[in-house]
């Protein structure tokens, strides 16, 4: 190659540096080694693209250069390379020999190489030596797509960026942890409330309650508990004043024995027919009692057996009425039994519904003024029968009527012993009447007395 360039032309010395490029040196040494290389590459990346943005034309010198007689311009670049989307571009400068100049190792199937030529005008085409030189390849520029950190700077964001979100993210734990914490102990306490009270109600203590503070699910439950509790505590009650009237109950007559049998030992009261008379009473009295206890206690564990069959009432009724037919003379006692022009049946027991029905007439005897008097009727409908036993004064106030089907239950305990009742027979009728599927209650008469409503279920014929 001559003296005078690739060209072919003249040497021209290159101008002195102007003050400006002259500070921009001075400045440039000042930068580190490897800031100037980013520079520079930024430099290069800039020149590209102003020149991919601004194609040589036809009569241009840089188009004359690549486009001279009989030679077509170079392809555009790939679009990929035309849009640097999805990622960026790093930028490869390479001689012929493929020496990288310019740029990072990298794998060499990754790059996109174009080729740098020399050539233009006709004159251009033979250099200083006489060789042709058109066409001529000088080295390659290169490119590349890439989603690695080619810089420091955006080295120290990701690193930034990434301790920032480490942060983040411990905080966001701890305070979800926190939150749970609090959650749960919301959640918890009134769970830890409750098996408190489940403890002390198990040992015997029936009278804990627990405060309502809310209305969901585990408001419903404390609501409920509660419930249990009062439950439990009346049952138990029911149950000491229960065991307490049947030790009075058994211990009256037992004691009315024992005293007439040693003043009869001791020769105070002579033995007579009177005497052995009274005797027999309190006998009598006492097994009453006895077998009263007995069947109640049967009813209340299912034991008592039934023998259900179609049984026509008002007829059943007649019977018990007829059985005591002495008694009401004694008693001075007018019954008026009114019944309805078609016979009513339902599937009962007859012996046990026998059993209520004279437990409502003794009821009646003992506890009516004499005379008195005892209505009987009945109210139908698809499904069930009604019947209204209605007798006469003296009544009792609202809260007794409450209380009439408590076992051992007596307005007037007293008088009531003497006459004979033991204060189980209403029970007893309550137990019969459930047990037919049906109910009983009492309420105020209008003569005075008491109404007992009994409701049982109608027998389907056939």
């Amino acid at each position: 190659m001559s003296d005078n360039g690739l060209r072919g032309g003249p040497r021209t010395e290159r101008p002195p540096p102007s003050p400006e490029n002259r500070r921009r040196r001075q400045f440039d040494s000042d930068i580190p080694s490897h800031r100037q290389a980013q520079r520079r590459q930024s430099d290069e990346n800039r020149r590209f693209n102003q020149r991919r943005s601004h194609p040589p034309r036809r009569g241009d010198r840089r188009f004359d250069d690549h486009a001279g007689p009989g030679r077509k311009p170079p392809p555009p670049p790939e679009r990929e390379f035309a849009e640097g989307a999805g990622g960026r571009l790093q930028v490869f400068l390479a001689d012929r020999s493929h020496s990288l100049i310019v740029g990072r190792n990298v794998e060499p199937d990754s790059i996109h190489w174009l080729a740098i030529t020399v050539g233009g005008h006709s004159d251009d085409k033979v250099a200083g030596d006489g060789k042709d030189i058109s066409n001529q390849i000088v080295g390659y520029l290169g490119y590349r797509k890439t989603q690695e950190i080619t810089t420091e700077l955006d080295q120290l964001f990701i690193d930034k960026l990434e301790r920032n979100l480490t942060y983040s993210l411990v905080f966001i734990i701890v305070l979800a942890a926190f939150i749970a914490l609090y959650v749960a102990r919301l959640l918890v306490k009134p769970v830890l409330r409750l098996r408190k009270a489940a403890r002390a109600v198990a040992d015997g203590q029936f009278d804990t309650q627990i405060k309502v503070s809310s209305r969901d699910e585990i408001g419903d439950l404390c609501q409920d508990f509660n419930q249990l509790a009062e439950s439990l505590a009346g049952n138990l009650k029911a149950r000491q004043l229960w065991i307490a009237d049947i030790s009075h109950e058994l211990r009256t007559p037992v004691s009315i024995l024992r005293g007439e049998l040693e003043a009869l030992q001791d020769g105070i009261r002579p033995i007579t027919r009177e005497s052995v008379n009274s005797l027999h009473q309190e006998i009598i009295q006492l097994t009453r009692l006895i077998n009263d206890l007995h069947e109640l206690s049967l009813s209340d564990i299912g034991a008592l057996s039934y023998q259900f069959k179609r049984t026509e009432l008002m007829s059943l009724i007649d019977g018990v009425i007829d059985s005591r037919h002495n008694d009401i003379l004694e008693s001075q006692f007018k019954i008026s039994h009114l019944k309805l022009s078609s016979p009513i049946y339902v599937n009962a027991d007859e012996q046990r519904l026998a059993q209520l029905f004279l437990n409502l007439l003794s009821n009646t005897l003992v506890y009516s003024s004499q005379p008195g008097s005892l209505k009987v009727s009945y109210q139908c409908d698809k499904q069930n029968v009604v019947i209204l036993w209605s007798d006469s004064e003296p009544g009792v106030t609202d809260q007794q009527l409450t209380q009439l089907f408590d076992r051992l239950y007596r307005v007037d305990s007293s008088r009531n012993r003497n006459r004979g009742g033991s204060g189980l027979g209403l029970a007893i009728c309550k137990n019969i009447t459930k047990a037919h599927r049906g109910m009983i209650k009492a309420v105020h008469s209008e003569s005075g007395g008491i109404t007992f409503i009994i409701t049982l279920p109608l027998d389907s014929p056939g």
